[in-house]
């Protein structure tokens, strides 16, 4: 599948991702794919196709970097979640519904995505 047609299939936020390490960590790193650099870190299962050439082919470092960005990531997250809630208690305005890390997440993705457009404001 072209580049062109995964950057588009992506622009839908998919819930599943199967991807080798190689092309996962080229949209990562290289193209900057905002779904991926944001979404990436909050998924429970990661599935990588073609692993037992992983090792084999010397894509391990590839999968390292990958690894390491997505719990950079979610310790990112948690502490911005942690240093909201704590504001909101200091402040007295803690609310059930306050945001969480897969929130602040979303607000990161949808952000990047006005700007990519122009949509700045």
């Amino acid at each position: 599948m072209s580049i062109q047609k995964q950057k588009r299939q992506l622009s839908y936020n998919p819930a599943i991702i199967i991807a080798t390490p190689g092309r996962l960590w080229e949209f990562m790193n290289e193209l900057m794919e905002p779904y991926l650099v944001n979404g990436l870190p909050m998924i429970d299962i990661l599935v990588l196709d073609e692993a037992d050439r992983m090792v084999a082919d010397g894509h391990f470092k590839e999968m390292h970097l990958i690894l390491d960005h997505i719990y950079k990531k979610r310790v990112e997250f948690k502490r911005e979640a942690l240093k909201k809630s704590k504001e909101q208690r200091n402040g007295g305005t803690a609310k059930t519904g306050d945001k969480v890390g897969t929130d602040i997440m979303r607000e990161r993705i949808m952000k990047e995505k006005d700007i990519v457009r122009g949509d700045n404001k």
